[in-house]
């Protein structure tokens, strides 16, 4: 049969948290047939960072999950016990074991995506300073007019972070916010990561609920444990057992609500907020198909008006998508040349600016098509719109092949193009538009036939200014025209 033990872990804070993880997978791995562990952990007193990698070390065939206590303000300290009045402690590891036990787990999130993503600029274990170099508090006082008060963790429990990380989306719930606008998250955020604003759709939990029902129901369970955070709880508010009652039609189900929930996923062991974790279990093979009612969801008033709200959140969220496909188009289009796709007078204008304003070396080419005009007298300007896409083309080619990622280019009029090569002096700039010059003569252009170029180099001199830069690699151009045109030069020194 199976058994499980409990394994109390005291006063974990007087050894370090990643040795103590790899006492408790010593302690999981040395369980003969051991099935699988329940982590009671008090995340509020350890570095559950920590800790739960330095667990995970165990084997993979054990399944790991487990919850942490809800905290309570001004309720200190918070203990995880056994039955012996006499234990306090940090952890506790309940292992179930047995060659003829099984076990089986799942969690259930949904919730969705508000808007576009944020990057944690800066963040230090469980606080989380700046999205995207801004107080993290204003997500929720810009978009969602919620006030830093004694009320703040009410009012956010329905619109927790998303961060989608190691292939997993995961929740972060926000517990409280100082008043520098930095907030207090139940779980670590790292800095780097890509946060969404979220809010609860319960059509969205409910498929989320049936989904795992039915891959647990293809387990036959003999028994279910639920671990719920209680953000769950406040959002589903008296139709809470829409999301509980589907599994106890499984099997009988116990549980509670909790403060933060861990589950292995995909070799994983994750710390949820806003999630429910199951875990199913089952002694010996199943002598029959588990048998289930169809289950009524129960809609009240207050979920009914949850249901308009999340359709109203869902209509805004597309109309911002498609507001934004529109937006990414306009842009486009303000900075593109439309016939040769490079980059247009514009917005070469614009990049050159940001150079000047980064104070550092770089060089411009500036070259045209020789004779162009006669192509177009003599094949018609539908040839010459074929030659200037094939230019562009070549200059996409020799862009590729530089080793210069910073390096762009545009159409700067007519027949003219211009290259930007930042960090470079003129003379390596030259070297660039010597190996373009060889490829255009030697390119074969359709119908047009044989086709040169000319082309001025100039660096950006200690004056810095844009128009005598201009007109340096402009007269570097005419220099080129003036000694036969097909070849480079070098902007000269007034």
């Amino acid at each position: 049969r199976a058994d499980s033990g409990l394994a109390p872990v005291r006063n974990v804070r007087r050894w370090a948290h990643k040795k103590k993880g790899r006492q408790i997978a010593s302690l999981i791995d040395a369980t003969p047939s051991c099935q699988g562990a329940e982590l009671l952990i008090d995340s509020w007193n350890l570095s559950v960072p920590d800790l739960l990698p330095a667990i995970n070390t165990c084997s993979q065939k054990v399944k790991l999950f487990g919850y942490a206590p809800f905290r309570i303000k001004n309720l200190k300290p918070k203990f995880v016990f056994t039955a012996d009045p006499g234990e306090t402690c940090n952890v506790i590891v309940i292992t179930y074991s047995g060659k003829d036990f099984h076990l089986a787990t799942d969690y259930v999130t949904g919730w969705k995506p508000l808007g576009t993503p944020m990057r944690a600029t800066r963040a230090s274990g469980k606080m989380l300073y700046e999205l995207d170099h801004k107080p993290a508090f204003d997500i929720y006082s810009h978009y969602l007019k919620i006030p830093n008060d004694k009320h703040f963790y009410d009012n956010i429990q329905e619109f927790p972070l998303l961060v989608y990380t190691h292939d997993t989306y995961v929740l972060r719930v926000p517990f409280a916010c100082k008043e520098n606008g930095a907030l207090e998250m139940t779980s670590a955020v790292e800095e780097g990561q890509n946060l969404y604003l979220s809010y609860g759709d319960p059509d969205f939990m409910l498929s989320d609920v049936f989904e795992c029902r039915r891959g647990l129901q293809t387990f036959h369970p003999q028994a279910i444990s639920i671990c719920s955070c209680t953000v769950r709880q406040a959002f589903w508010g008296d139709c809470v057992d829409n999301e509980l009652l589907p599994f106890q039609e499984l099997a009988p189900a116990s549980g509670l609500f909790t403060g933060g929930e861990y589950l292995r996923v995909n070799g994983e062991l994750f710390h949820f907020n806003a999630t429910m974790v199951i875990a199913a279990f089952r002694e010996k093979e199943p002598s029959s198909l588990t048998e289930t009612r169809n289950f009524k969801i129960k809609r009240t008033r207050d979920l009914r008006k949850i249901v308009m709200i999340s359709r109203l959140v869902t209509f805004i969220n597309v109309a911002m998508q498609e507001l934004e496909v529109a937006n990414a188009e306009l842009q486009r289009l303000a900075t593109t040349d439309e016939l040769t796709r490079l980059y247009n007078r514009r917005a070469m204008r614009s990049r050159i600016i940001q150079q000047l304003d980064r104070d550092q070396k770089f060089s411009l080419i500036l070259f045209d098509i020789d004779h162009f005009k006669r192509v177009n007298d003599t094949f018609g300007h539908e040839v010459g719109d074929l030659v200037l896409k094939e230019m562009a083309g070549i200059l996409l080619q020799e862009e590729r092949s530089y080793q210069n990622p910073d390096l762009s280019s545009g159409r700067w009029g007519g027949e003219e193009f211009l290259v930007l090569l930042p960090n470079e002096g003129k003379e390596s700039a030259a070297k660039f538009a010597e190996s373009l010059r060889r490829h255009v003569e030697r390119f074969h252009f359709t119908t047009a036939g044989h086709v040169t170029i000319s082309a001025g180099v100039a660096e950006m001199d200690q004056s810095h200014d844009p128009k005598r830069f201009y007109k340096a690699v402009d007269d570097a151009l005419y220099a080129a025209k003036a000694a036969g045109r097909n070849c480079i030069r070098l902007s000269t020194p007034d």
